[in-house]
């Protein structure tokens, strides 16, 4: 089928051309280049970032240029993606699984607390830590062991630190948030939520709080460090985390998670 105006069109161009006019002209090729092309050395950096960071979109990858001080937009990343095969290509493969994205409206209704253990189990060295479910707030302390009282400590240390009363906290079913810390947690008036056991998406935001200090390579320190110094260099990154990092999460709007709290402060009150 052909459309009308596609008639008129091949009519007006064997008018004033004859047959040659319902030829298809073949392109002419590009002995220029265009003014705004990106150079070879930096698409091979977007590259080399997209290779090294799989799980990371265009826009958090933008974020590492500009920390690398390499300026461009979020649709060049992704031009340059898919014109060096990169990615987004036919043999391209996406997450065909949909998974269920939320956020609470509220700061201090859910905390997700979680520990982990960057060297592995044989080393004496854990990191708790905890993240709001609204602001995406965290907060991070490493202990020699994941036992009751260091989980007591972390709590108290948290109490203290966080800028609101906490509600609930939601942990997994590891002997470190056993039914004794239940029972402290009634104790201070907070609730205490259990997720399944083999469900680790239930805490999702602090999975993927983890898989951001191993991305943004804090944890990468010498094997033998002192409890003082890993702390140390955890309030470091936990400054430039909720203050300065703007935030891709769901509902975060590039927001910091300081800003992401003042904003939804000022909602509360009006």
């Amino acid at each position: 089928r052909v459309s009308i105006r596609t008639i008129q069109k091949c009519r007006c161009r064997y008018k004033y051309n004859g047959i040659q006019g319902l030829m298809r002209w073949k392109p002419w090729p590009r002995w220029w280049t265009p003014y705004n092309k990106t150079k070879e050395e930096t698409e091979g950096i977007v590259a080399f970032l997209a290779m090294k960071y799989k799980r990371e979109w265009p826009e958090r990858l933008k974020i590492r240029l500009d920390n690398m001080w390499i300026f461009m937009n979020q649709a060049t990343v992704y031009r340059i993606l898919k014109r060096t095969n990169t990615r987004y290509h036919k043999w391209y493969e996406k997450e065909k699984k949909q998974r269920k994205i939320y956020a609470l409206g509220i700061p201090w209704m859910e905390l997700q607390m979680d520990t982990w253990y960057p060297f592995g189990y044989h080393r004496k060295f854990v990191i708790y830590s905890v993240i709001d479910d609204c602001t995406r707030i965290a907060y991070s302390k490493a202990y020699e062991t994941a036992n009751i009282e260091n989980t007591k400590k972390f709590i108290h240390e948290l109490i203290r630190r966080y800028p609101f009363s906490i509600v609930s906290i939601r942990t997994d079913q590891w002997r470190e948030f056993s039914k004794t810390i239940t029972k402290h947690l009634e104790d201070l008036n907070i609730n205490h939520i259990k997720n399944e056991p083999y469900h680790p998406e239930h805490n999702g935001k602090i999975e993927r709080y983890h898989y951001t200090e191993n991305m943004w390579e804090v944890i990468n320190w010498p094997y033998l460090i002192n409890i003082e110094e890993a702390n140390y260099m955890l309030r470091n990154w936990l400054s430039y985390y909720n203050f300065c990092r703007p935030h891709t999460g769901f509902h975060m709007k590039k927001l910091s998670p300081r800003a992401k709290y003042l904003e939804k402060k000022k909602k509360i009150r009006t």
